[in-house]
């Protein structure tokens, strides 16, 4: 008996956490509310791109300029970024190196 209320306990349990996982979906008016907004924004979107490759927007070379700069400070922020992080990886697998080292140490296994 004891065995079958545990069961009945982890189903309910069960139940209840996809129920709770379910409510937290979007109804579907929301999704059809949500695909018509991003349709309309692709929609934009490729108008400007048909427009600005189509040559219908000018884009002026002062204008052309200050993005690229924009461009380069951004690349150089990624690539100071990237380079933190690199240094803080081998930082981490020295550290596990090591902890792994002084663990085969402890227990006698040799490379």
């Amino acid at each position: 008996m004891s065995k079958t209320n545990q069961e009945l306990k982890t189903r309910i349990a069960t139940l209840t956490a996809e129920l709770k996982l379910l409510c937290e979906y979007p109804t579907n008016s929301e999704l059809i509310k949500k695909i018509g907004e991003l349709t309309a924004v692709v929609k934009e979107n490729s108008e400007r791109y048909d427009a600005l490759t189509g040559g219908k927007i000018k884009v002026d070379k002062n204008a052309m300029t200050k993005v690229d700069k924009e461009l380069l400070k951004l690349k150089k922020i990624n690539k100071e970024r990237n380079d933190a992080f690199k240094s803080i990886f081998e930082m981490l697998l020295e550290n596990l190196n090591m902890k792994k080292d002084e663990l085969k140490e402890e227990i006698g296994l040799e490379d």
